[in-house]
């Protein structure tokens, strides 16, 4: 169900005031099992199958941190490069299991100068990804999407269990392990 918040244009929010609004919104939605919400400008018009700067999508994400363990080549347009990294989360994300078991691929976020680095280039890196949660049936990340590589310096390998977050399924309310993000609609990066 889509549900509209219209203020009162008298009754501008402060920048505090309005990510604090959105942040109760989200949580709402949360509370539904929805995802997050769309928020868009006032009095655009909605264009239907086309893309908008005036629509901002806003959704919770937690970031962690993995060992790129291989590259894979792509398929379509990323058939010469690298299409995803194959990622493995430390032992203290996932106890008891086993390397394999602990590994998952990661091709969203990858911009084409990483793409484009030889297969090599990354295995033995710290990637840091972001994700929506950690998936109920086999504990790996939902919907990772690579952020940044780490320095060893930064972030020695594996990091202590203290560390690492441990997100929760959306809905839940853990915003000591959560972002909300939407770009500058929240004043947040992505």
């Amino acid at each position: 169900a889509v549900q509209q918040t219209q203020e009162k244009p008298d009754s501008a929010l402060c920048r505090e005031e309005a990510r604090a609004f959105i942040l109760q919104e989200l949580r709402k939605v949360e509370e539904r099992g929805g995802e997050g919400l769309m928020l868009a400008e006032p009095h655009v018009r909605y264009e239907a199958g086309k893309r908008s700067k005036s629509l901002v999508k806003v959704k919770r994400h937690v970031e962690a941190e993995a060992k790129v363990v291989a590259a894979h080549i792509g398929t379509g347009k990323n058939a010469h490069c690298i299409g995803s990294l194959e990622l493995e989360l430390p032992p203290c994300a996932m106890p008891g299991k086993p390397d394999e078991e602990r590994r998952f691929f990661c091709g969203s976020g990858l911009s084409n100068e990483l793409r484009n680095a030889p297969l090599g280039r990354y295995v033995g890196l710290v990637a840091t990804f972001k994700m929506k949660c950690m998936h109920p049936r086999d504990g790996r990340p939902r919907e990772p999407s690579f952020v940044r590589f780490r320095s060893q310096e930064d972030f020695p390998w594996p990091p202590p269990a203290s560390s690492w977050p441990l997100p929760v399924l959306a809905g839940a309310g853990n915003e000591s392990s959560s972002n909300a993000t939407g770009g500058s609609a929240l004043g947040a990066g992505g």
